[in-house]
């Protein structure tokens, strides 16, 4: 009982949620309750709004109707470092503004604790540089880094706030299949101590496989919600991407089999 009153206290609830962009309704109204402890994928295909989605869900795009929770407390009643503290996000673009070094970068994760140089807040620095596997880059100026360096660096930066829920955007669009592998385990890892976490994914084979949960979102709507195995069954792909598909392999190594219905 005791687990369950904590995973409520720290769910992070969309009630009723839809969002507009440039005043037109890019998610319609959806609801759905996130549990901490567990790896949630978003996927659909392009346009369907899994990124204005996750931005609403961390409190980055106000909501056109609805509205967003973390436990009993809407996301605009909590301070900035208090939402800085509970939501780690990581958007899409590698965009960074000075070019500091790669340890300094992520050490702005440390920023709502005012730690980054010392105890906990060091320690956590390391930990985020040894996650994405760029301890060896810590002192290179981050205008001499890779797209998948700087992918990777960006994600420290937000894995190093330690917060309880992480948010991010197609995080394993830039990278190599090892490090897509390794950050995956990270992410199992986060979960396993509790935390929340939320990405975007176009890749439906890693969501198949490594997500406890998958929304899809089709033209802004919700057309599926739960393990993948139900979510991403051959009909609702059909339905979001217009393929004819199929799945093969045994539960945890399966590979999806598709054909666009035009070829």
């Amino acid at each position: 009982m005791e687990a369950v009153m904590d995973a409520a206290m720290n769910a992070l609830l969309a009630d009723n949620l839809a969002v507009r962009r440039a005043g037109r309704r890019v998610v319609h109204p959806l609801s759905a309750m996130l549990e901490p402890g567990t790896i949630t994928a978003i996927c659909g295909p392009n346009g369907a709004g899994k990124s204005s989605l996750i931005m609403a869900m961390a409190g980055l795009l106000p909501p056109a109707q609805g509205t967003v929770r973390l436990g009993a407390n809407a996301l605009g009643a909590l301070s900035l470092p208090e939402r800085a503290k509970a939501l780690g996000y990581l958007p899409q673009g590698s965009d960074i503004a000075w070019d500091v070094s790669v340890e300094s970068l992520v050490a702005l994760g440390r920023h709502p604790y005012g730690d980054a140089r010392q105890g906990e807040g060091q320690e956590a620095v390391e930990a985020a540089l040894a996650a994405t596997q760029t301890q060896s880059l810590r002192a290179r100026p981050v205008s001499q880094l890779s797209g998948g360096e700087k992918a990777r660096v960006l994600l420290a930066r937000v894995l190093a706030g330690t917060p309880q829920w992480i948010l991010a955007d197609e995080p394993l669009a830039a990278l190599d299949l090892a490090h897509q592998l390794s950050l995956i385990a990270h992410f199992k890892r986060c979960a396993a101590r509790g935390q929340g976490v939320i990405i975007v994914l176009h890749d439906l084979n890693l969501a198949m496989n490594h997500a406890d949960r998958v929304l899809v979102l089709s033209k802004g709507n919700l057309i599926a919600d739960g393990p993948p195995n139900t979510a991403l069954a051959e009909g609702i792909i059909a339905r979001g991407w217009g393929v004819d598909a199929g799945w093969i392999g045994e539960p945890g190594s399966r590979a999806l089999i598709a054909s666009n219905r035009s070829s």
